[in-house]
């Protein structure tokens, strides 16, 4: 794994992306590059739920086994008084999500930086209007 200083851009910090459990961390610099360029974007700050895991916390989570969280590739983000259909149109005007991976939740938007666009809705609430 490559070797990160704390503060990976302007606006995040190693220990956003760590994973809970072990806190070990594997990050694919265009995912912190795109997430820097959606912050200025939006000009909000915004929170990483869920960055970097390890095999057994993506398990014990129930993600997929080929989720990109795995590999540092993603990132589960929220935005202060943004919805996550709102977020989501604001990811799509980044290039790196745009050809990567935007998927709609409850309360989050998960962004990643794979090769070949993905997108999917996951909701199981109704969308605040």
């Amino acid at each position: 794994m490559r070797k990160w200083p704390e503060q990976v851009s302007l606006n995040f910090k190693l220990d956003d992306f760590r994973c809970p459990c072990c806190h070990d961390v594997d990050l694919n610099p265009f995912l912190v590059l795109a997430l820097q360029w959606l912050r200025d974007l939006i000009g909000k700050p915004i929170v990483v739920t869920s960055g970097y895991r390890c095999p057994e916390h993506n398990n014990a989570i129930g993600g997929s086994a080929g989720s990109q969280h795995l590999y540092g590739q993603a990132a589960d983000i929220q935005c202060e008084r943004e919805t996550p259909e709102a977020l989501a149109v604001f990811a799509e005007e980044i290039p790196y999500f745009r050809t990567g991976g935007i998927g709609i939740y409850d309360h989050h938007v998960h962004v990643d930086v794979r090769e070949g666009a993905a997108r999917w809705h996951n909701r199981t609430e109704r969308p605040q209007t």
